[in-house]
């Protein structure tokens, strides 16, 4: 359990850990940081959780090597784990692990602001089955779940939950869920099994690609990965004063990219007329090696599938058009259990509607992938989670004692309604 607590109660820029380079091949090494509570003293000062760089704060250091942070919960700090190798590329920090920590707070004091986890020069890193929430600012911040720098290059982004992430002013902020904020060093980034949700900006701009809200953002690189991802964004949008957008996946330029079996869902509702929730949103310029068995789910009054340099496609086969590729998509409704739990009902068209990936065998869950025919997004198996939604028209009063009939009587479940012996009833009393 975490039984050991770290704080550090200074309101002022500082942190809870440091792991302190003194130059090129004098990284501090070998270190574990597991099973603790890691607390700052400030979410709105410029602190860490965990800083991982040089002896100042801020500052980047090289060969911080072999470094696991394990199963921490993280709070109340403006940066929640914070690894910087230096600018040159030279000395990244090789074999990082950041795997099972929950980074955030149910307590609005305890938020963690402005980064989840912030990685820049790092050579294959982990980063894995961490709980990333309730990132919620109305501050001037660009904030991100997990922020990918220059010069990160192999790293595994797997297995995790992240949500609740909210940049709400009003002059207008982003809000990213996965960010490879850099192309310089950047390649081979591979995104996997993750489960992102509800994130949230202002009304701004119907086209920034930094303003805004995105699932999965990538600016630049090479060669970057995205398999079975769930990414669904929803909610209201009511701040700001221009039409908004967001998008579950964002690609500004990128080349040799392989984005597969993903479900890219959003029915945002903004308050201003003319916004765009886009499903996907690719800049000019950008290539692919293979884009196909996705998902592009758009809804609500402003869902389109996606704007592909420039121009919006509001079809399937016009956005199939304009890849040359996802002949196998689809653009179907995953039947989410809810907005919050992104498992597919029973009754899916994402299940078993994907393609076998090689290396890829088991799912968020741990659950075993088919090996012929994999379901699209982060869980392999459907799920009936929720009774039979019945409505009627209501009775009206009477002072009959005779029997009753309802009329306009409809039963619909995503998995099919059981006539039999679970038959759906109504009581009454």
């Amino acid at each position: 359990g975490n039984y050991l607590t770290f704080q550090n109660t200074s309101t002022s820029a500082s942190a809870v850990f440091m792991l302190i380079s003194l130059g090129t091949g004098q990284g501090a090494t070998n270190n574990t940081i597991r099973n603790c509570n890691i607390v700052a003293g400030s979410n709105t000062a410029t602190t860490y959780g965990i800083h991982v760089g040089g002896s100042s704060l801020g500052s980047a250091g090289d060969d911080n090597d072999n470094l696991s942070v394990l199963n921490n919960n993280v709070s109340k700090c403006y940066n929640g784990i914070w690894v910087r190798s230096g600018s040159t590329g030279i000395g990244v920090n090789n074999n990082l692990v950041i795997s099972e920590n929950k980074i955030g707070s149910s307590n609005p004091a305890d938020y963690v602001i402005f980064r989840g986890i912030d990685v820049q020069g790092a050579s294959a890193p982990l980063i894995s089955s961490n709980e990333i929430f309730n990132m919620k600012t109305t501050g001037f911040l660009n904030i991100a779940a997990i922020d990918l720098g220059q010069y990160v290059a192999d790293a595994v982004v797997e297995r995790n939950l992240i949500y609740g992430i909210w940049s709400t002013s009003s002059s207008g902020y982003g809000a990213y869920g996965i960010n490879i904020s850099s192309a310089t060093g950047t390649s081979n980034i591979q995104i996997i099994n993750n489960v992102i949700y509800d994130i949230i900006t202002a009304n701004y701009s119907t086209t920034s690609t930094i303003w805004n809200a995105f699932g999965i953002r990538i600016t630049g690189g090479t060669n970057h990965k995205a398999y079975f991802n769930s990414i669904n964004l929803f909610g209201n949008v009511t701040s700001g004063s221009n039409a908004g957008m967001s998008s579950a996946l964002l690609v500004t330029a990128g080349t040799g990219l392989d984005i597969r079996n993903n479900i890219f869902a959003n029915s945002t509702n903004f308050a201003i007329t003319g916004s765009k929730s886009y499903s996907a949103y690719v800049s000019s310029g950008v290539t692919f090696s293979n884009i196909n068995y996705n998902d592009y789910f758009p809804s609500g009054s402003y869902g389109i599938i996606g704007s592909f340099g420039g121009t919006d496609r509001t079809t399937l086969s016009a956005w199939q058009t304009a890849t040359g590729q996802d002949a196998n998509s689809i653009s179907a409704n995953p039947l989410f259990t809810s907005n919050t739990d992104l498992r597919p009902g029973l009754g899916s068209p994402v299940l078993a509607a994907g393609t076998p990936i090689t290396g890829i065998t088991t799912d968020y869950l741990g659950v075993t992938r088919n090996a012929t025919n994999p379901t699209i997004g982060a869980y392999e198996e459907g799920v009936d989670a929720a009774g039979p939604t019945i409505t009627y028209t209501a009775l009206a009063n009477t002072s009959s004692t005779s029997n009753r009939t309802l009329s306009s009587v409809t039963i619909t479940d995503p998995s099919g309604v059981d006539w039999g012996s679970n038959k759906p009833r109504i009581y009454f009393k």
